[in-house]
Protein backbone atom coordinates (compact mmCIF):
# COMPACT_ATOMS: atom_id res chain seq x y z
CA UNK A 1 0.00 0.00 0.00
CA UNK A 2 2.33 2.32 0.89
CA UNK A 3 4.50 1.95 -2.42
CA UNK A 4 1.42 2.26 -4.24
CA UNK A 5 1.20 5.53 -2.96
CA UNK A 6 4.68 6.65 -3.49
CA UNK A 7 3.79 5.45 -7.17
CA UNK A 8 1.60 8.03 -7.31
CA UNK A 9 2.76 10.65 -5.47
CA UNK A 10 5.97 10.60 -8.18
CA UNK A 11 3.03 10.64 -10.97
CA UNK A 12 1.76 13.74 -10.00
CA UNK A 13 4.61 15.28 -9.21
CA UNK A 14 6.02 14.19 -12.83
CA UNK A 15 2.52 15.77 -14.44
CA UNK A 16 3.03 19.09 -12.37
CA UNK A 17 6.83 19.17 -13.16
CA UNK A 18 5.03 19.01 -16.75
CA UNK A 19 2.95 21.90 -15.90
CA UNK A 20 5.00 24.15 -14.54
CA UNK A 21 6.87 25.50 -17.89
CA UNK A 22 3.26 26.69 -18.59
CA UNK A 23 2.66 28.80 -15.57
CA UNK A 24 6.65 30.12 -15.25
CA UNK A 25 6.50 33.77 -15.52
CA UNK A 26 8.27 35.43 -17.66
CA UNK A 27 11.58 37.29 -18.01
CA UNK A 28 11.99 40.60 -15.95
CA UNK A 29 11.59 42.96 -18.44
CA UNK A 30 13.50 46.66 -17.36
CA UNK A 31 12.95 50.18 -18.89
CA UNK A 32 16.41 50.09 -21.18
CA UNK A 33 15.58 46.73 -22.46
CA UNK A 34 12.53 47.52 -23.57
CA UNK A 35 14.55 50.60 -25.25
CA UNK A 36 17.17 48.45 -26.98
CA UNK A 37 14.60 45.97 -28.64
CA UNK A 38 12.40 48.81 -29.35
CA UNK A 39 15.66 49.84 -31.47
CA UNK A 40 16.83 46.58 -32.65
CA UNK A 41 12.88 45.67 -34.36
CA UNK A 42 11.63 49.15 -35.15
CA UNK A 43 10.17 49.50 -38.77
CA UNK A 44 10.95 53.20 -38.29
CA UNK A 45 14.46 53.22 -38.04
CA UNK A 46 14.94 50.71 -40.44
CA UNK A 47 13.00 52.79 -43.26
CA UNK A 48 15.44 55.79 -41.75
CA UNK A 49 18.40 53.21 -42.45
CA UNK A 50 17.36 52.39 -45.60
CA UNK A 51 16.89 56.26 -46.85
CA UNK A 52 20.80 56.64 -45.27
CA UNK A 53 21.71 53.61 -47.34
CA UNK A 54 20.15 55.49 -50.16
CA UNK A 55 21.80 58.75 -49.72
CA UNK A 56 25.34 56.96 -49.37
CA UNK A 57 24.58 55.35 -53.25
CA UNK A 58 23.48 59.48 -54.48
CA UNK A 59 27.52 60.33 -53.20
CA UNK A 60 28.78 58.04 -55.45
CA UNK A 61 26.68 58.66 -58.19
CA UNK A 62 27.91 62.50 -57.92
CA UNK A 63 31.22 61.22 -57.97
CA UNK A 64 31.15 59.69 -61.30
CA UNK A 65 31.08 63.03 -63.19
CA UNK A 66 34.49 63.24 -61.93
CA UNK A 67 35.52 60.34 -64.45
CA UNK A 68 35.37 59.73 -68.05
CA UNK A 69 31.78 58.29 -69.05
CA UNK A 70 32.71 55.68 -71.98
CA UNK A 71 29.78 54.70 -73.90
CA UNK A 72 29.09 52.22 -77.45
CA UNK A 73 26.58 51.58 -80.02
CA UNK A 74 26.52 49.45 -82.67
CA UNK A 75 23.98 48.27 -84.98
CA UNK A 76 23.47 45.77 -88.38
CA UNK A 77 21.40 46.19 -90.99
CA UNK A 78 20.25 43.61 -93.85
CA UNK A 79 19.37 44.65 -96.63
CA UNK A 80 16.49 42.12 -99.35
CA UNK A 81 16.78 44.75 -102.15
CA UNK A 82 20.36 46.42 -101.96
CA UNK A 83 20.65 49.57 -104.57
CA UNK A 84 22.23 47.78 -107.71
CA UNK A 85 25.75 48.83 -108.63
CA UNK A 86 26.49 52.16 -111.25
CA UNK A 87 27.64 51.02 -114.74
CA UNK A 88 29.24 53.26 -116.35
CA UNK A 89 28.28 52.05 -120.52
CA UNK A 90 30.95 52.55 -123.42
CA UNK A 91 31.30 56.07 -124.73
CA UNK A 92 29.54 57.81 -122.06
CA UNK A 93 32.02 59.90 -121.32
CA UNK A 94 32.97 60.80 -125.32
CA UNK A 95 35.67 59.52 -127.39
CA UNK A 96 39.56 59.96 -127.52
CA UNK A 97 41.32 60.23 -130.44
CA UNK A 98 43.16 56.43 -131.10
CA UNK A 99 46.90 57.00 -131.98
CA UNK A 100 47.76 55.90 -135.55
CA UNK A 101 44.17 55.23 -136.18
CA UNK A 102 41.70 57.77 -138.02
CA UNK A 103 38.72 56.62 -135.75
CA UNK A 104 38.46 57.56 -132.29
CA UNK A 105 38.47 55.64 -129.47
CA UNK A 106 35.52 55.64 -127.27
CA UNK A 107 35.74 56.09 -123.57
CA UNK A 108 35.35 53.94 -121.65
CA UNK A 109 36.12 51.35 -123.99
CA UNK A 110 33.80 48.92 -122.84
CA UNK A 111 30.60 49.32 -120.03
CA UNK A 112 32.25 49.61 -116.57
CA UNK A 113 30.61 48.69 -113.35
CA UNK A 114 31.84 50.15 -110.04
CA UNK A 115 30.17 47.98 -107.68
CA UNK A 116 28.83 44.73 -109.33
CA UNK A 117 28.06 42.64 -106.28
CA UNK A 118 26.48 44.72 -103.64
CA UNK A 119 26.29 43.55 -100.26
CA UNK A 120 23.11 42.56 -98.00
CA UNK A 121 24.73 44.03 -94.79
CA UNK A 122 25.72 46.78 -93.78
CA UNK A 123 27.14 47.65 -89.79
CA UNK A 124 27.96 50.38 -87.96
CA UNK A 125 30.28 51.24 -84.46
CA UNK A 126 30.13 54.29 -82.30
CA UNK A 127 32.14 54.95 -79.28
CA UNK A 128 33.27 57.93 -77.34
CA UNK A 129 35.04 58.77 -74.40
CA UNK A 130 34.06 62.23 -72.59
CA UNK A 131 36.01 63.96 -69.79
CA UNK A 132 34.97 66.89 -67.73
CA UNK A 133 37.88 69.50 -67.60
CA UNK A 134 36.45 72.25 -65.76
CA UNK A 135 33.09 73.68 -64.28
CA UNK A 136 33.45 76.64 -62.20
CA UNK A 137 33.79 73.68 -58.99
CA UNK A 138 30.30 72.62 -59.59
CA UNK A 139 30.76 68.99 -59.86
CA UNK A 140 32.63 69.26 -56.65
CA UNK A 141 30.47 71.34 -54.85
CA UNK A 142 27.50 68.58 -55.97
CA UNK A 143 29.60 66.27 -54.81
CA UNK A 144 29.59 68.02 -51.17
CA UNK A 145 26.20 68.84 -51.58
CA UNK A 146 25.36 64.74 -52.05
CA UNK A 147 27.79 63.89 -48.62
CA UNK A 148 25.50 66.44 -46.68
CA UNK A 149 22.54 64.61 -46.91
CA UNK A 150 23.99 61.71 -45.73
CA UNK A 151 24.74 63.22 -42.69
CA UNK A 152 21.63 64.74 -42.64
CA UNK A 153 20.27 60.92 -43.14
CA UNK A 154 21.90 60.36 -40.36
CA UNK A 155 20.61 63.05 -38.12
CA UNK A 156 17.18 61.79 -39.47
CA UNK A 157 18.49 58.09 -37.83
CA UNK A 158 19.50 59.63 -34.52
CA UNK A 159 15.90 61.49 -34.06
CA UNK A 160 13.83 58.26 -34.99
CA UNK A 161 16.28 56.98 -32.20
CA UNK A 162 15.48 59.90 -29.42
CA UNK A 163 11.41 59.47 -30.75
CA UNK A 164 11.50 55.81 -30.43
CA UNK A 165 12.91 55.51 -26.85
CA UNK A 166 11.05 58.55 -25.35
CA UNK A 167 7.72 56.60 -26.98
CA UNK A 168 8.88 53.28 -25.43
CA UNK A 169 9.68 54.70 -22.21
CA UNK A 170 6.12 56.59 -21.98
CA UNK A 171 4.79 53.25 -22.64
CA UNK A 172 6.51 51.53 -20.09
CA UNK A 173 6.08 54.03 -16.87
CA UNK A 174 2.37 54.31 -17.82
CA UNK A 175 1.67 50.71 -17.32
CA UNK A 176 3.82 50.76 -14.17
CA UNK A 177 1.41 53.94 -13.13
CA UNK A 178 -1.60 51.88 -13.88
CA UNK A 179 -0.33 48.63 -12.62
CA UNK A 180 0.22 49.92 -9.27
CA UNK A 181 -2.86 52.50 -9.23
CA UNK A 182 -4.99 49.73 -10.20
CA UNK A 183 -3.65 47.83 -7.10
CA UNK A 184 -4.41 50.73 -4.99
CA UNK A 185 -8.00 51.87 -6.43
CA UNK A 186 -8.74 48.36 -5.76
CA UNK A 187 -8.58 48.71 -2.14
CA UNK A 188 -9.75 51.55 -1.82
CA UNK A 189 -12.93 50.29 -3.71
CA UNK A 190 -13.48 47.82 -1.55
CA UNK A 191 -13.24 50.19 1.71
CA UNK A 192 -16.06 52.39 -0.21
CA UNK A 193 -18.59 49.53 -1.12
CA UNK A 194 -17.60 48.82 3.17
CA UNK A 195 -18.56 51.76 3.80
CA UNK A 196 -21.46 52.16 1.38
CA UNK A 197 -23.08 48.86 3.02
CA UNK A 198 -22.60 50.18 6.54
CA UNK A 199 -23.95 53.47 6.12
CA UNK A 200 -27.15 51.20 3.91
CA UNK A 201 -27.54 49.05 7.27
CA UNK A 202 -27.85 52.58 9.17
CA UNK A 203 -30.10 53.80 6.84
CA UNK A 204 -32.42 50.61 7.48
CA UNK A 205 -31.81 50.73 11.02
CA UNK A 206 -32.67 54.51 11.13
CA UNK A 207 -29.55 56.06 11.99
CA UNK A 208 -28.39 57.13 8.38
CA UNK A 209 -30.38 59.34 6.07
CA UNK A 210 -31.03 58.01 2.30
CA UNK A 211 -28.43 61.03 1.33
CA UNK A 212 -25.47 59.99 3.40
CA UNK A 213 -26.15 56.39 1.62
CA UNK A 214 -26.26 57.62 -1.56
CA UNK A 215 -22.88 59.58 -1.07
CA UNK A 216 -21.20 57.21 -0.25
CA UNK A 217 -22.51 55.17 -3.71
CA UNK A 218 -21.39 57.81 -5.59
CA UNK A 219 -18.36 57.76 -4.30
CA UNK A 220 -17.33 54.28 -4.51
CA UNK A 221 -18.51 54.16 -8.50
CA UNK A 222 -15.96 56.96 -8.61
CA UNK A 223 -13.19 54.78 -7.74
CA UNK A 224 -14.53 51.94 -9.26
CA UNK A 225 -14.68 54.08 -12.85
CA UNK A 226 -11.22 55.32 -11.83
CA UNK A 227 -10.26 51.64 -11.73
CA UNK A 228 -11.60 50.39 -14.68
CA UNK A 229 -9.80 53.70 -16.37
CA UNK A 230 -6.37 52.22 -14.86
CA UNK A 231 -7.18 48.91 -15.69
CA UNK A 232 -7.78 49.55 -19.47
CA UNK A 233 -4.62 52.12 -19.14
CA UNK A 234 -2.51 48.81 -18.36
CA UNK A 235 -4.01 46.86 -20.93
CA UNK A 236 -2.91 49.84 -23.66
CA UNK A 237 0.14 50.34 -21.86
CA UNK A 238 1.57 46.33 -22.41
CA UNK A 239 -0.28 46.66 -26.02
CA UNK A 240 2.04 49.38 -26.65
CA UNK A 241 4.87 47.64 -25.24
CA UNK A 242 4.55 44.78 -27.34
CA UNK A 243 4.33 46.93 -30.42
CA UNK A 244 7.62 48.41 -29.67
CA UNK A 245 9.57 45.65 -28.50
CA UNK A 246 8.49 42.43 -30.80
CA UNK A 247 7.78 40.93 -27.20
CA UNK A 248 4.38 40.49 -24.94
CA UNK A 249 5.43 41.59 -21.67
CA UNK A 250 3.11 40.42 -18.52
CA UNK A 251 1.85 43.53 -16.11
CA UNK A 252 4.50 42.01 -13.82
CA UNK A 253 7.71 41.69 -15.82
CA UNK A 254 8.27 45.37 -15.40
CA UNK A 255 10.69 46.12 -12.82
CA UNK A 256 11.54 49.42 -13.46
CA UNK A 257 10.88 52.14 -10.94
CA UNK A 258 10.27 55.92 -11.19
CA UNK A 259 13.47 57.84 -10.91
CA UNK A 260 14.26 60.58 -8.21
CA UNK A 261 15.62 64.00 -9.21
CA UNK A 262 19.16 63.86 -10.29
CA UNK A 263 21.94 66.45 -9.83
CA UNK A 264 21.47 68.63 -12.73
CA UNK A 265 23.57 71.36 -14.23
CA UNK A 266 21.66 74.01 -16.23
CA UNK A 267 24.83 74.93 -18.23
CA UNK A 268 25.78 71.34 -18.56
CA UNK A 269 22.46 70.13 -19.97
CA UNK A 270 22.32 73.19 -22.61
CA UNK A 271 26.03 71.84 -24.08
CA UNK A 272 24.59 68.55 -24.36
CA UNK A 273 21.36 69.52 -26.09
CA UNK A 274 23.39 71.57 -28.52
CA UNK A 275 25.74 68.79 -29.23
CA UNK A 276 23.43 66.01 -29.45
CA UNK A 277 20.29 67.85 -30.97
CA UNK A 278 19.37 66.37 -34.09
CA UNK A 279 16.90 68.99 -35.52
CA UNK A 280 20.12 71.81 -34.94
CA UNK A 281 22.68 69.70 -36.64
CA UNK A 282 19.89 68.81 -39.43
CA UNK A 283 19.27 72.36 -39.97
CA UNK A 284 23.18 73.36 -39.86
CA UNK A 285 23.92 70.51 -43.06
CA UNK A 286 20.57 72.39 -44.43
CA UNK A 287 22.17 75.49 -44.25
CA UNK A 288 25.55 74.57 -45.27
CA UNK A 289 23.41 72.88 -48.53
CA UNK A 290 21.73 76.28 -49.27
CA UNK A 291 25.04 77.82 -49.23
CA UNK A 292 26.77 75.58 -51.83
CA UNK A 293 23.33 75.75 -53.93
CA UNK A 294 23.68 79.71 -53.79
CA UNK A 295 27.77 78.62 -54.77
CA UNK A 296 26.80 76.70 -57.63
CA UNK A 297 23.70 79.09 -58.80
CA UNK A 298 26.85 81.80 -58.89
CA UNK A 299 28.82 79.17 -60.92
CA UNK A 300 26.08 78.64 -63.34
CA UNK A 301 25.82 82.30 -64.71
CA UNK A 302 26.02 83.59 -67.94
CA UNK A 303 29.52 83.79 -69.46
CA UNK A 304 30.87 81.14 -67.48
CA UNK A 305 32.33 78.30 -70.06
CA UNK A 306 32.34 75.03 -69.12
CA UNK A 307 35.27 72.80 -70.95
CA UNK A 308 35.00 69.03 -71.63
CA UNK A 309 37.47 66.59 -73.66
CA UNK A 310 35.83 64.43 -76.17
CA UNK A 311 37.26 61.05 -78.34
CA UNK A 312 35.07 59.34 -80.70
CA UNK A 313 35.40 56.21 -82.82
CA UNK A 314 33.29 55.30 -85.53
CA UNK A 315 33.91 52.30 -87.82
CA UNK A 316 31.46 51.22 -90.67
CA UNK A 317 31.77 47.73 -92.82
CA UNK A 318 29.47 45.74 -95.26
CA UNK A 319 31.38 42.43 -94.90
CA UNK A 320 30.56 40.41 -91.98
CA UNK A 321 34.25 39.84 -90.39
CA UNK A 322 36.09 36.79 -90.47
CA UNK A 323 34.06 35.05 -93.59
CA UNK A 324 35.16 35.03 -96.14
CA UNK A 325 38.89 36.49 -97.62
CA UNK A 326 39.43 40.89 -98.09
CA UNK A 327 36.64 41.32 -95.63
CA UNK A 328 38.89 44.06 -94.56
CA UNK A 329 38.52 46.04 -97.49
CA UNK A 330 34.71 46.91 -96.49
CA UNK A 331 35.35 48.37 -93.26
CA UNK A 332 36.89 51.86 -92.51
CA UNK A 333 37.47 53.51 -88.64
CA UNK A 334 37.88 56.82 -88.26
CA UNK A 335 39.33 58.86 -84.96
CA UNK A 336 38.34 62.17 -83.36
CA UNK A 337 39.94 64.19 -80.75
CA UNK A 338 37.43 67.37 -79.85
CA UNK A 339 37.98 69.98 -76.98
CA UNK A 340 34.60 71.81 -76.42
CA UNK A 341 33.49 74.53 -74.32
CA UNK A 342 29.77 75.70 -73.34
CA UNK A 343 28.55 79.22 -72.50
CA UNK A 344 25.49 80.29 -72.35
CA UNK A 345 24.82 83.70 -73.29
CA UNK A 346 21.49 83.80 -72.45
CA UNK A 347 18.61 82.23 -70.83
CA UNK A 348 15.34 84.78 -70.29
CA UNK A 349 17.21 85.52 -66.95
CA UNK A 350 17.03 82.25 -65.53
CA UNK A 351 19.95 81.91 -63.95
CA UNK A 352 19.72 85.37 -62.30
CA UNK A 353 16.21 84.51 -60.27
CA UNK A 354 18.07 81.20 -59.86
CA UNK A 355 20.61 82.67 -57.69
CA UNK A 356 18.23 85.18 -56.02
CA UNK A 357 16.35 81.90 -54.93
CA UNK A 358 19.50 80.15 -53.22
CA UNK A 359 20.52 83.16 -51.56
CA UNK A 360 16.83 83.38 -49.71
CA UNK A 361 17.10 80.19 -49.05
CA UNK A 362 20.60 80.54 -47.74
CA UNK A 363 19.49 83.37 -45.47
CA UNK A 364 16.22 81.30 -44.04
CA UNK A 365 18.34 78.44 -43.12
CA UNK A 366 21.04 80.43 -41.49
CA UNK A 367 18.12 82.65 -39.77
CA UNK A 368 16.37 79.24 -38.86
CA UNK A 369 19.36 77.93 -37.51
CA UNK A 370 20.13 80.66 -35.19
CA UNK A 371 15.90 80.68 -34.32
CA UNK A 372 16.44 76.94 -32.91
CA UNK A 373 19.41 77.87 -31.34
CA UNK A 374 17.85 80.36 -28.81
CA UNK A 375 14.56 78.19 -29.18
CA UNK A 376 16.37 75.23 -27.89
CA UNK A 377 17.91 76.92 -25.02
CA UNK A 378 14.07 77.81 -23.69
CA UNK A 379 12.77 74.32 -23.95
CA UNK A 380 16.08 73.22 -21.66
CA UNK A 381 14.69 75.98 -19.28
CA UNK A 382 11.02 75.25 -18.98
CA UNK A 383 11.85 71.44 -19.08
CA UNK A 384 14.08 72.03 -15.74
CA UNK A 385 11.61 74.12 -14.08
CA UNK A 386 9.05 71.46 -14.74
CA UNK A 387 11.74 68.93 -13.06
CA UNK A 388 12.09 70.87 -9.91
CA UNK A 389 8.80 71.94 -9.42
CA UNK A 390 7.60 68.33 -9.55
CA UNK A 391 10.02 67.51 -7.39
CA UNK A 392 8.94 69.72 -4.80
CA UNK A 393 5.63 68.48 -5.76
CA UNK A 394 6.39 65.09 -4.86
CA UNK A 395 8.44 65.51 -1.54
CA UNK A 396 5.10 67.53 -0.56
CA UNK A 397 2.52 64.61 -1.11
CA UNK A 398 5.54 62.26 0.76
CA UNK A 399 5.10 64.56 3.95
CA UNK A 400 1.30 64.13 3.43
CA UNK A 401 1.28 60.60 3.09
CA UNK A 402 3.36 60.42 6.08
CA UNK A 403 0.67 62.59 8.02
CA UNK A 404 -1.73 60.28 6.66
CA UNK A 405 -0.43 57.14 7.43
CA UNK A 406 0.04 58.17 11.20
CA UNK A 407 -3.56 59.37 10.95
CA UNK A 408 -4.64 55.92 9.84
CA UNK A 409 -2.78 54.35 12.50
CA UNK A 410 -4.33 56.55 14.96
CA UNK A 411 -7.78 55.72 13.73
CA UNK A 412 -7.21 52.24 14.00
CA UNK A 413 -6.12 52.42 17.26
CA UNK A 414 -9.04 54.22 18.47
CA UNK A 415 -11.58 52.12 16.60
CA UNK A 416 -9.74 49.18 18.59
CA UNK A 417 -10.09 51.41 21.76
CA UNK A 418 -14.01 52.00 20.21
CA UNK A 419 -12.96 55.71 20.63
CA UNK A 420 -13.60 56.06 16.99
CA UNK A 421 -16.28 54.22 14.36
CA UNK A 422 -15.51 51.47 11.90
CA UNK A 423 -16.40 54.02 8.98
CA UNK A 424 -13.84 56.39 10.33
CA UNK A 425 -11.01 53.65 10.62
CA UNK A 426 -12.28 52.60 7.20
CA UNK A 427 -11.94 56.59 5.80
CA UNK A 428 -8.76 57.48 7.66
CA UNK A 429 -7.47 53.79 5.71
CA UNK A 430 -9.24 55.25 2.48
CA UNK A 431 -7.30 58.49 3.06
CA UNK A 432 -3.85 56.92 3.24
CA UNK A 433 -4.88 54.80 -0.08
CA UNK A 434 -5.79 58.49 -1.71
CA UNK A 435 -2.35 59.78 -0.69
CA UNK A 436 0.06 56.60 -1.50
CA UNK A 437 -2.25 57.38 -4.85
CA UNK A 438 -1.48 61.14 -4.90
CA UNK A 439 2.16 60.81 -4.44
CA UNK A 440 2.21 58.22 -7.13
CA UNK A 441 1.02 60.18 -9.92
CA UNK A 442 3.39 62.74 -8.97
CA UNK A 443 6.38 60.28 -9.05
CA UNK A 444 5.23 59.40 -12.53
CA UNK A 445 4.87 63.28 -13.55
CA UNK A 446 8.11 63.77 -12.38
CA UNK A 447 10.09 60.59 -14.42
CA UNK A 448 7.90 62.12 -17.43
CA UNK A 449 9.75 65.26 -17.11
CA UNK A 450 13.16 63.70 -16.70
CA UNK A 451 12.39 61.94 -19.75
CA UNK A 452 11.37 65.26 -22.00
CA UNK A 453 14.40 66.53 -20.44
CA UNK A 454 16.48 63.51 -21.44
CA UNK A 455 15.35 63.92 -25.03
CA UNK A 456 16.28 67.35 -25.55
CA UNK A 457 19.68 66.37 -24.22
CA UNK A 458 19.70 62.80 -26.20
CA UNK A 459 20.02 60.68 -23.28
CA UNK A 460 16.41 59.25 -23.74
CA UNK A 461 18.30 56.95 -26.86
CA UNK A 462 20.58 55.89 -24.83
CA UNK A 463 19.40 52.21 -23.19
Amino acid sequence: MRTLLRLRAASILLFLAWLLPIGLPAEPLTVDQAVSSTLANSGQLKIKLLDLTRTQAAVGEAQARLYPQVSFTGSSTYMTNPPKGITITQGSLGYLPSPNSSFPQSFPAEDMVLVKNPEHTYFKGTGSLDQVLFTWGKVLKAIEVSQLSVEIAGSDVRATKRDQAQAVRSAYFGSVLARESSALLLRMETLSQQIAADRQSGFEQGTMTRLDVLQAKSQASQVASARVKAEEGLNSGLAALEYFTGNKPQATDLVSAFRGLPELNEDDLMRQALETSPELSKLGLQARQALLGEQISRSSQLFLPDLALSFGMDTTGQKIPYVGGNWTDSWSTNFTFSLGMKVQLFDGFSSFHKLEEATAQRQMAEAGLVELRKGLALQIRRALEAVRTQDAEVKRLRDKLAAATEQNSSAQSAYENEAATREEARGATAGQLQAELELLTARFQLESNLQDLDSLTGAAATP
